[in-house]
């Protein structure tokens, strides 16, 4: 039987907003600035921007790219977000 992820509207929020924080967090560690990130991976300052703050989330190419520029493995990132999936048969 094919197990199914599922997600409600508040763990999605949670999720975002989670993700930011770890995103924000990381990009500090490496002492860049969002124009930094913007220059060396071409994603806009306002789409970096509302990624901090859980009102967008990067695909996972996306995050791929950060996880680059940050210095961080991205299982690092899927690793503390994965609490936040609900996984139901």
């Amino acid at each position: 039987m094919p197990v199914r992820i599922h997600r409600t509207r508040s763990t999605d929020q949670d999720f975002n907003r989670f993700l930011g924080i770890l995103l924000r967090g990381a990009r500090e560690d490496v002492d860049l600035r969002l124009k930094d990130v913007h220059e060396r991976t071409g994603m806009g300052i306002e789409f970096l921007f509302r990624m901090e703050n859980g009102k967008s989330r990067p695909t996972i190419m996306e995050l791929m790219q950060l996880s680059l520029v940050y210095e961080v493995p991205v299982m690092e990132f899927l690793e503390h977000l994965w609490p936040l999936v609900e996984v139901t048969d």
